[in-house]
């Protein structure tokens, strides 16, 4: 999954950097960070469809097993915006209210 976040995150990272908008508490965001929340939730809900999901853009979708995964597609926004290279793809996997690395 992480490869594929991101996969879609550097489709639009670029060293002149990326246009971005501000959330609500000043934070930016930008195109990239939910494309790359959607990608990874679309596989998800096919590998593991009964899975729910958090993420930082797409907010949370509740499952039915127990186990939650949470996904920022890009943190670090305000580096990737700028052009800098100091942003990643986190996901992490909770299961029973137990949080692991993805």
């Amino acid at each position: 999954m992480a490869d594929l976040a991101d996969a879609m995150t550097l489709r639009w990272w670029s060293r002149s950097g990326v246009a971005s908008t501000a959330e609500a508490d000043g934070s930016p965001v930008t195109e990239a960070d939910a494309a790359a929340e959607d990608a990874v939730l679309s596989a998800l809900r096919e590998a593991h469809p009964g899975d729910g999901f958090l993420g930082e853009e797409v907010g949370e979708r509740l499952g039915t097993t127990g186990r939650r995964w949470i996904v920022d597609g890009i943190d670090g926004t305000r580096f990737f915006a700028a052009g800098l290279a100091e942003w990643g793809s986190l996901i992490a996997l909770e299961s029973d209210a137990r949080s692991s690395l993805e």
